[in-house]
């Protein structure tokens, strides 16, 4: 690799530490002297005690046998520092080569932009490798065990099995038997035989099968591909690039660009306590891999990676039990699902489930020979909080605890920048690097995306992120609406949601009246919810005039109105205006055609303006499912701004954290970003009752649920009319 430094970017940098010598000290050993043996003209006499300035002989990034026309060499430049493209080795260098970070290289290549990505692994990142690739290869693996111990659904179908699929055995990946299992939860000699090897190489074949896509679709885009690890300097739009695994920056060199992106993304998390050994007690990371079948397996925590494991490994014969620290499992979703779930995931596959219960510590065992003992406490049980419980022993623990972002070696702190209690980077609605959260200013020419800002740690929401950071650093600022980012958790049958849930909806929506935008998204969203929320009932009876929120409410009676307006209020709140309406797939022809009718779709929704708050949906198909309330949303996003030729400012979008009202100015840098009011209304059940679904289809299920959700919404709006009615005349 040969890549070479511009004198006037040399010239640049001096010019900077002249402003503030005190930056000398954040720079490595090797930085400095990068510097100093790239800076040797008598232009900048006035720093002869900090660094000489620069030269007209390029200086390469590492010593490499490539010549100077390999696509990551950069002309030397002799002009003073100016606007124009050759100031700067790249338009834009993006840290990371993940799912986030090829979204925005290809977006930012096609175009026009001079393209670097530096990754310190291996191109994919987690998704690709240790995430969403190699997992669904294993769940679809699972999914098919799960089909052939299912042989009452078979039988429904006319299939009889006659004993062939009573016993499915589970090899090791040294052919020896560890056990095997059957409908009854035996052991018996059935033709299936499940190879734990072959399984886990079909997960890491399909893993290198995308990465090289990946690979080669930035090739193709000219995007060069830096293999390294970066930081960012102090100087701003530089990063400091060192050989692999060199984290304290020794032997790097300096690479500039325009603009530069972070997207490092995350690692697991591992609370106090756990020692991660890899075999008897270990993460996803390791969990991919199939390294072994424990006989007796715990999983600490039961989100998406806790849920999507337990199904993996429990088709492949471990006995599972999950540990979650909160009252109830999923408690990300909406409660509707949760009752389906523990009774699909946990109860009929006679999982065990200890819920508000925190695991303490682990003593990690050895594989075979000493179980792993996990110390328990109580949390929010019957139990009194924070009384020890019996200690559990199992063969292996996955931490499934979740994932925190990986930001500690990218010379934040040096930059001045101050990450949250996670490590996740600050980040304003157009994914520009804040100094610090929730309101500092902007870092100019800086963005990060992913999981490192924390905003939404979906692969899918990361490469959306990209791109409207791309978009933004090309002066059309985009942002990424959150309520419009479906998610999905790939279990047998799959989980998919889009919005909220209807319990946040309850506590957001008390009567309804705050944006949606406002009430979704970083903890700034809830914060301008809770200020624009509607005063209790205790205190609407003031005189005191409030502004007028989106739905009127009925005028305050005078003090010398009589008693019946006065109780109109109470009545006009006797229904809460946030309604939910569910439907199962046992009345839908295409499940039970299938002998798939275990399901139910969920639709959240305010009766008296008929806005969709969410949709979720358990059963077959339900990843792809949830992208038909998907699409109308994002058709509600396209039509807040379709025709307004200021919207350019947030295209596409929706103010995510809260009500953006007048101009807003994002930080003291050259990026100064304008934007005029936006609210977001998410799609409405009165005109999606008229969509037409093909028959027969899975998708009905969303018309049961618009018609259903439109009749309820006709009705909410026929009393409000009366209520009306009835304190106009009085």
């Amino acid at each position: 690799m040969d890549s070479l430094l511009s004198n006037n970017v040399a010239a640049r940098t001096c010019v900077v530490i002249r402003k503030n010598t005190s930056m000398i000290s954040s720079f490595s050993v090797s930085e400095k002297k990068f510097i100093k043996k790239s800076c040797r003209s008598s232009r900048c006499l006035d720093l002869p005690s900090v660094f000489p300035c620069a030269t007209t002989r390029p200086i390469s990034l590492f010593r490499s046998s490539h010549s100077a026309s390999h696509p990551l060499t950069v002309r030397a430049q002799a002009s003073s520092p100016s606007s124009r493209k050759d100031d700067f080795d790249y338009d834009l260098i993006i840290v990371g080569a993940g799912v986030g970070g090829h979204g925005a290289a290809l977006h930012a290549a096609e175009k026009g932009l001079r393209v670097c990505v530096v990754e310190a692994g291996v191109i994919g990142g987690t998704c690709v490798n240790r995430g969403c690739v190699p997992s669904k290869a294993l769940l679809a693996a699972a999914g098919r065990l799960h089909a052939l111990k299912d042989t009452a659904a078979l039988a429904k179908m006319g299939i009889h099995a006659n004993g062939f699929m009573d016993s499915i055995q589970i090899h090791s990946g040294d052919g020896v038997t560890e056990g095997s299992v059957n409908s009854q939860g035996g052991v018996g000699n059935g033709g299936v035989v499940v190879k734990v090897a072959e399984v886990a190489a079909h997960a890491q074949n399909l893993a290198s099968t995308i990465r090289e896509n990946l690979r080669r679709t930035l090739q193709t885009k000219g995007v060069a591909v830096v293999q390294g690890h970066a930081r960012i300097l102090p100087t701003g739009q530089a990063v400091s690039l060192a050989p692999p695994g060199r984290v304290d920056g020794e032997g790097a060199r300096i690479v500039t660009a325009r603009d530069i992106i972070l997207a490092p993304g995350s690692d697991p998390v591992v609370p106090p306590g756990m020692v991660i050994d890899g075999e008897t007690v270990f993460t996803s990371d390791t969990a991919l891999r199939l390294p072994w079948i424990p006989p007796r397996l715990a999983i600490v925590g039961s989100g998406y990676i806790g849920l999507e494991l337990a199904d993996v490994y429990g088709a492949l014969g471990s006995k599972i039990t999950v540990i979650e620290s909160a009252p109830t499992l999923m408690p990300s979703m909406d409660k509707s699902i949760q009752r389906l779930a523990q009774r699909l995931l946990i109860q009929k596959r006679g999982v065990e489930a200890l819920t508000g219960v925190a695991v303490t510590r682990i003593h990690n065992g050895v594989k075979g020979l000493r179980p792993a003992t996990l110390e328990l406490c109580a949390v929010s049980t019957s139990a009194v909080p924070g009384v020890a419980l019996p200690s559990l022993q199992v063969d292996a623990v996955l931490v499934a605890a979740g994932r925190r972002p990986r930001t500690e070696c990218l010379g934040l702190a040096a930059a001045g920048i101050q990450r949250d209690a996670r490590g996740a980077v600050p980040v304003d609605e157009h994914f520009r690097v804040l100094r610090r959260a929730p309101k500092g200013d902007v870092v100019p020419h800086l963005y990060c995306i992913g999981d490192a800002n924390g905003v939404c740690m979906l692969a899918h929401a990361a490469s959306a992120q990209g791109i409207a950071a791309v978009e933004t650093l090309m002066g059309r600022p985009q942002q990424v609406p959150v309520q419009s980012v479906p998610a999905a958790c790939f279990t047998h049958p799959e989980i998919a949601f889009i919005g909220l849930t209807q319990q946040r909806a309850m506590s957001l929506f008390p009567d309804a009246s705050t944006p949606l935008s406002n009430a979704v998204g970083s903890a700034a969203a809830a914060t301008a919810a809770a200020a624009t929320a509607t005063p209790s009932p205790s205190s609407s009876s003031s005189s005191t005039p409030a502004p007028s929120p989106p739905t009127p409410s009925p005028p305050t009676p005078s003090p010398t109105s009589s008693s019946p307006p006065t109780a109109a209020p109470s009545v006009q709140k006797t229904k809460s205006k946030v309604g939910v309406v569910t439907v199962s797939y046992k009345g839908n022809t295409k499940a039970l055609a299938e002998a798939g009718a275990e399901g139910l779709a969920v639709l959240v929704f305010r009766r008296d303006t008929g806005e969709i708050l969410g949709a979720h949906v358990m059963g077959e198909r339900a990843a792809d499912l949830v992208h038909a309330p998907a699409a109308a949303f994002a058709a509600a996003a396209a039509a807040l701004v379709k025709g307004d030729e200021s919207a350019s400012s947030s295209s596409g979008g929706v103010c995510v954290a809260g009500r953006e009202k007048g101009e807003k100015e994002g930080g003291k840098s050259q990026n100064k970003i304008k934007h005029k009011t936006n609210e977001f209304e998410g799609p409405k059940v009165q005109h999606l009752r008229f969509a037409i679904h093909a028959h027969p289809t899975l998708s009905e299920v969303w018309d049961e649920l618009y018609k259903a959700a439109a009749a309820e919404v006709d009705e909410f709006q026929r009393a409000d009319r009366t209520i009306e009615s009835a304190v106009a005349a009085a």
